[in-house]
């Protein structure tokens, strides 16, 4: 088994933290904890909020193969608890028996559909703030490190973590997949990651996750909001799934060792039945008038060589039966780790075929090997918003190291007179992952290139079209290529809402601006 350091991992100057807490699902009534702490017997917990204030003790079970982190149920894992009220600000204390605390915000979810005040919901992905070194540097930090007072201003109430909150290769000097450096963090006589047990690979993940999430402005981003996290390729590996091999006998173990680390870090914090039985991490959530779906297009990723398969019917069929059920809610958000839309297929396929299927160009829904996957979807999406005109259906995305909000113009050709359907993308990537200039250049040059064609196949029966959307006032920087953070906005405006997609990025006096606002969605 992999030799533990108790302060830092080999080839990373950052100190791990013992402790480490953060908001998951939280309901109008009740609310997730995670923590991951081997100082738990006892774990005091003290929840405060205007008028009230509730104290608890319980003993967790120190537990080593989780890697000491734990999942708790608020009210139904604390004797004597009573259930939380609606839309009220919380601060929960935790208390451990080595003598530290750590307190956590959160604001329950009003009951009903009509806001009071305006809100938003926050969308990042992609932390991956190390240098070649190992190192922290204020130009990969800075950004993360002012996002959660932002949040605070604007009004965010839960976080989406769209993929790609740890790099398990990268930066590259520092990969499990390196040999030279797999072998500092590994015990001898095991020379690669592809000689690893299960559970060697759970462990070095969760060394992987502590580490990253030591990071103090992510920390400190968990503590503060509730985040609810989906995985995409590097909780893994760069465009896992997309190759065949991917799903051989070689990286078995790889790819269930990291779903394990994955849960133990990530997925045990959300209401997932069955969360431990790699079977899909795909969850919805709600705030107000707000309803979403994440959908996990990684874990279920195959390539059978003449198709990719990105998500299972059980994961398709928990999606349609989601949008019949809110076909009357004001807003749906659907989080995909992988844009929709963002790379011309005709690109695509000959990027994919200069450098393979391992390539990025291969991990893409405009790959050709996927477009019945994306086919599939899109086409759902379009009988949803044919069925709710009115409702405003928003893609949330991360991954593509770009911000960039779209407009889907879609018509049914089937129809004599179609009416115009429209579905909005909002793209937020990266938090804190720097690339080269000429990289994110290049990525920024993307979704210009996208501009006015189509979504769907040739002979999908609904004619689509992407365009970027315009902004308003001085916020217009659309696509947008530093480090960046998306909010999706409501607000109430007498009996209906205004809602804006919006981009967060540093501005040029250093602290995060405003830089792009669509208008009203119609």
């Amino acid at each position: 088994m992999p030799q533990r350091s108790a302060e830092r991992i080999a080839g990373f100057e950052l100190e791990l933290e013992t402790n480490l807490a953060a908001m998951g699902s939280v309901g109008s009534r009740s609310a997730r904890i995670w923590l991951r702490s081997p100082h738990v017997a006892p774990l005091k917990l003290r929840l405060r909020a205007a008028g009230f204030e509730a104290r608890h003790e319980l003993v967790l079970a120190p537990s080593d193969v989780t890697d000491h982190t734990h999942s708790l149920h608020y009210p139904a894992d604390l004797e004597g608890a009573e259930a939380l009220r609606p839309g009220t600000e919380y601060e929960l204390r935790l208390e451990f028996d080595d003598g530290s605390e750590l307190t956590l915000h959160f604001e329950t979810a009003p009951e009903g559909t009509k806001p009071s005040e305006p809100f938003s919901i926050g969308v990042i992905s992609c932390h991956q703030p190390f240098d070649p070194q190992g190192r922290l540097t204020q130009e990969a930090t800075h950004f993360l490190d002012k996002l959660p007072e932002a949040f605070a201003e604007h009004g965010v109430k839960r976080v989406l973590l769209m993929g790609d909150q740890i790099y398990s290769d990268c930066p590259t000097t520092r990969s499990l997949f390196e040999e030279d450096y797999f072998r500092t963090v590994m015990d001898q006589g095991v020379r690669d990651i592809f000689d690893c047990t299960r559970e060697e690979v759970r462990r070095l993940y969760q060394d992987r996750h502590r580490l990253f999430f030591s990071a103090p402005g992510f920390k400190r981003l968990q503590e503060a909001f509730p985040c609810y996290p989906i995985l995409d390729d590097h909780e893994i590996r760069d465009n896992f799934g997309a190759a065949t091999e991917h799903h051989g006998a070689r990286f078995a173990a790889i790819k269930s060792g990291a779903l394990d680390a994955f849960v133990d870090y990530q997925a045990c914090r959300l209401e997932i039945p069955q969360v431990r039985t790699q079977r899909g991490y795909h969850f919805e959530w709600d705030y107000g008038p707000v309803a979403g779906f994440v959908m996990d297009l990684r874990s279920h990723k195959r390539n059978d060589g003449e198709k990719i398969q990105l998500f299972d019917s059980r994961q398709l069929h928990q999606l349609r039966a989601f949008l019949e059920r809110n076909r009357e809610t004001p807003v749906v958000v659907l989080g995909l780790s992988v844009p929709l839309v963002h790379i011309p297929d005709w690109m695509v396929g000959a990027a994919a075929l200069m450098m393979g299927e391992q390539s990025d160009a291969a991990d893409r829904w405009s790959y050709s090997k996927a477009h019945g996957a994306r086919d599939e979807l899109f086409e759902l999406l379009c009988e949803h918003q044919a069925n709710a005109p009115d409702q405003r259906l928003i893609i949330a995305g991360g991954d593509v190291h770009v911000g960039v909000a779209g407009l889907i113009h879609v018509d049914d050709t089937e129809q004599s007179s179609p009416r115009e359907l429209r579905m909005y993308q909002l793209v937020s990537s990266a938090v804190s992952n720097l690339e080269s200039p000429v990289r994110t250049w290049a990525a920024s040059l993307l979704p210009l290139m996208k501009r006015g064609l189509s979504v769907a196949s040739e002979d999908s029966r609904y004619a689509s079209r992407f365009d970027l959307l315009g902004g308003i006032g001085a916020a217009k920087r659309n696509p947008v290529p530093e480090l960046n953070a998306g909010l999706i906005r409501v607000d109430p405006a007498g009996d209906t809402l205004e809602v804006r997609v919006q981009l967060l990025a540093p501005g040029a006096d250093g602290e995060i601006a405003l830089v792009y606002s669509s208008g009203a969605l119609g």
